[in-house]
């Protein structure tokens, strides 16, 4: 992809928009290097999920052939946004999320995706020039080392990807990381999800150049990239860390009902551990300190059910004035045709068993990922790290002499699968490692053609 900053005409763009382009550009190559994938190729670098489409499929079908209706063609009234569609995402919060407040559709902002409301939640919540913490590290699209005419390495820093643009782009804010210390070991894949976080968030918080410029905490639970849940503890201790510090908790729980390890930490979604202001609680104990008006939860169908390309998604608050904000910054609104599909998906007498059946195939996929890459001649040169949530494991691969992970990934692709670059991993990591993504959630006849791949091309 030519970069669209190069041979223009001076003034062309503006400040702002040259800024965002320089930003964007490296991602954008990435990206559009999957459309170059071969049909002979298998990639296990998508990061999203293939084993529940066929029956949204037929879902949507139904919706739309028994209730839609000329209504859905209209332009949305105001900015409320379909109240159908928040109907339905209230009552999967109360089944799902168990919240301690009543969660009502006036509790709920649709937007266009959950990456509309992450930008319009922080474009509320934070002025230019603000920041906000987030343990790390954070997610980062899929990157792949093909972009064309030649393979070469995309270098993309950490706060580029992920949330850094959502945050960047329109709020002008920065997005401060705290990391716990990196080990020779690879303890960090536990310690980054345990109470050690505390503390790298305090040292970050005081170490920023303004810390009255923080204006929230944005972390993802189920925890994405490391794709395992914060404990409750940890998720509270966080929670009351946003409490002394005043500061905005703003929990990103898109994979929610994606854990299929039932013997690792469950999901608890901060929306349970809120004190009830109304009452006394005798069990306040273990809920969270925090008031209730400083916690906002970002959701979407995007990993429940595996639909990406339908960008439909909210911004749960009980602040009756960052709800308004953040519906006037998403003023371009879900498409009704989306709001009707997300309205059936989350109200269809088949959901239940769809996100438990999807569950149980992808604990068997993880199951043939160890299976096929957790083999005695493997050993020395590929760890697959624990994972209990998501679509994909993190792989750390103990790199040869003058190797680097750019040959890893060359190396699969000559082999004929594509595997993702965990960017995002690099602080953590020690010399003579790399770390690639292997996306699983997908056929297992596929699956298991592509491991296979990838173990030969790491002999």
């Amino acid at each position: 992809m030519a970069n669209p900053t190069e041979n223009t005409p001076p003034g062309a763009l503006s400040t702002r928009m040259a800024t965002t382009v320089k930003i964007l550009n490296p991602i954008a190559d990435a990206l559009a290097a999957r459309g170059k994938i071969s049909p002979e190729e298998i990639n296990l670098a998508d990061g999203e999920s293939s084993l529940m489409k066929l029956e949204m499929v037929e879902i949507c079908k139904e919706a739309m052939n028994n209730s839609i209706t000329t209504d859905t063609f209209s332009n949305p009234v105001g900015f409320i946004g379909d109240v159908p569609m928040k109907e339905a995402l209230a009552q999967y919060f109360t089944t799902y999320f168990h919240p301690t407040i009543p969660v009502t559709m006036d509790n709920i902002v649709p937007t266009a995706g959950s990456g509309n409301a992450i930008d319009a939640l922080i474009f509320t919540l934070c002025d230019a020039g603000d920041a906000v913490l987030c343990p790390a590290p954070w997610w980062c699209k899929f990157l792949l080392f093909l972009s064309l005419p030649f393979l070469r390495p995309i270098h993309i820093h950490i706060d580029t990807g992920g949330y850094g643009p959502y945050a960047r782009v329109h709020a002008e804010v920065n997005v401060i990381p705290a990391f716990i210390k990196p080990s020779p070991s690879l303890s960090w894949t536990t310690e980054s999800l345990s109470s050690a976080i505390i503390p790298a968030l305090e040292a970050a918080y005081n170490s920023a150049p303004d810390p009255k410029r923080i204006k929230a905490v944005l972390t993802s639970n189920p925890n994405n990239p490391m794709m395992n849940c914060w404990p409750e503890d940890v998720v509270r201790q966080i929670m009351d860390f946003c409490q002394d510090h005043n500061l905005h908790y703003i929990s990103d729980e898109v994979f929610a009902n994606t854990v299929f390890d039932l013997e690792a930490d469950q999901f608890v979604s901060a929306l349970s551990l809120l004190k009830r202001p109304d009452r006394h609680d005798e069990s306040v104990g273990v809920k969270s300190i925090i008031e209730p008006t400083l916690v906002h939860v970002l959701w979407s169908v995007t990993k429940d059910f595996g639909a990406c390309g339908v960008r439909a998604g909210c911004v749960l608050s009980y602040h009756p004035l960052v709800r308004a904000g953040v519906s006037f910054a998403s003023v371009w609104q879900v498409s009704s045709l989306a709001a009707h599909f997300t309205r059936s998906i989350l109200t269809s007498p088949s959901t239940l068993d769809l996100l438990s059946s999807t569950r149980s195939q992808l604990a068997q996929s993880f199951q043939t990922c160890r299976e096929i890459l957790s083999v005695p001649e493997l050993t020395d040169r590929i760890q697959l790290l624990h994972t209990s949530v998501g679509f994909w494991t993190n792989a750390v691969v103990m790199l040869k002499e003058s190797e680097n992970i750019q040959d890893i990934i060359v190396k699969a692709k000559q082999k004929g699968v594509i595997v993702g670059w965990g960017a995002e991993f690099a602080p953590l990591l020690q010399k003579g490692q790399g770390l690639i993504k292997i996306t699983f959630a997908m056929p297992q006849d596929v699956l298991r053609k592509g491991l296979e791949r990838l173990r030969a091309s790491l002999l």
